[in-house]
């Protein structure tokens, strides 16, 4: 019952969409180093992460962290900390590196994905095989007849 009112709450947010969250974070980045360069400031590429949540809700700021994460691995950017500083959301600073924000997720298939499709469509290379590379995102493997799922077991 004292969780019923938190759940509410987090029901009424908006839907978590990563990739938005990651266009709100190259976007913030790239506003900031337009007003430093305009007000002929440092032209340093590095912004404070609190920039990247100012006005956000403490929610949204663990949103935009795991955006953040994203960002990172896709070479968008660029997550680091002052020297000597304690680890916080004060010391951590974004560097831009890259404005079009990629989307690696959507094509990408699992190992164990490809080897199944491979297995369920007849294995071995034969013509009834699906490669990860013929596969398309979302696109609906056919059917797999029940007798040569349970040969497969």
């Amino acid at each position: 019952t004292r969780l019923a009112p938190t759940l509410q709450q987090e029901e009424a947010r908006p839907d978590f969409d990563i990739h938005m969250y990651g266009k709100k974070i190259v976007s913030r980045v790239k506003d900031e180093i337009n007003r430093r360069e305009s007000t002929c400031q440092q032209k340093a590429n590095v912004v404070n992460f609190q920039v990247v949540t100012q006005e956000s809700e403490p929610w949204e700021v663990c949103r935009l962290f795991l955006s953040s994460l994203m960002l990172c691995n896709s070479k968008n950017i660029v997550l680091s900390h002052e020297e000597g500083a304690v680890t916080s959301t004060d010391a951590l600073q974004i560097e831009l590196m890259e404005e079009e924000v990629s989307r690696p997720m959507e094509t990408f298939k699992a190992p164990s994905v490809a080897d199944s499709v491979s297995v369920l469509a007849g294995g071995g290379g034969g013509v009834g095989q699906l490669s990860c590379a013929q596969a398309q995102p979302h696109q609906r493997l056919p059917r797999v007849p029940r007798k040569a799922v349970q040969n497969v077991r």
